[in-house]
């Protein structure tokens, strides 16, 4: 069983990569019975990731995102500051000076990513030898090819995990699948809506 003591795992990459032609999917892989009828009304949200920024960004978004459907809910940088790592007794810390019944950590579980090169269309590029003009049809070419377009498919699996601050459990646990099939862009929006539409709809934020 997972507790709160298990949230400073492995970092990841959260700033995700994909794009407008993108699938989601969302699997439930745990769900503890005893907390059925359990509902939240101030969460605190965690994201590990690779760097300072993307996770700022990622528990940003996320915060706003549960808060806009009538729980509040705060980024864990903004109650620990900048520079402070992820450790059990922070977030402890952070649970208990601001009355958080709940933290939501999302990480990386895996990344694949497949690169494909589209080649242009050969052309030549002509020059002279000389200037004579007795050598006017001497020219060397050189055979080009027009840049290249490169594709990137990515797959990123996310795994989101809902801890009650009572008694440190973990109670609820999905995993996001997003796959991208064209150009890299940010794909953070899509990803954070599916965890709050899982939440929602198991009944996990405040009623």
């Amino acid at each position: 069983m997972h507790s709160i003591k298990e949230v400073a795992v492995g970092a990841g990459l959260l700033l995700l990569l994909g794009a407008c032609s993108s699938t989601l999917k969302t699997v439930k892989t745990f769900e503890d019975p005893d907390y059925a009828n359990a509902s939240f009304s101030n969460i605190l949200v965690i994201g590990v990731a690779g760097s300072y920024e993307n996770r700022t960004r990622w528990e940003r978004t996320m915060a706003s995102r549960i808060s806009s459907q009538g729980t509040p809910a705060t980024a864990y940088y903004s109650v620990v500051g900048s520079g402070h790592e992820i450790d059990r007794n922070s977030i402890l810390d952070a649970v208990s000076a601001n009355g958080f019944d709940a933290v939501l950590l999302t990480r990386v579980q895996s990344q694949a990513s497949d690169v494909t090169v589209k080649r242009g269309a050969s052309t030549a590029k002509v020059s002279r030898k000389n200037d004579r003009p007795v050598d006017f049809f001497r020219y060397d070419y050189e055979v080009l090819n027009n840049p290249e377009t490169i594709n990137v498919a990515t797959t990123v699996v996310l795994s989101t995990e809902l801890f009650a601050a009572s008694d440190e459990k973990r109670i609820w646990a999905i995993e996001s699948t997003i796959s991208d099939k064209e150009n890299v862009t940010y794909l953070i929006e899509d990803a954070i809506d599916m965890v709050v539409d899982a939440l929602r709809k198991d009944r996990l934020l405040g009623r």
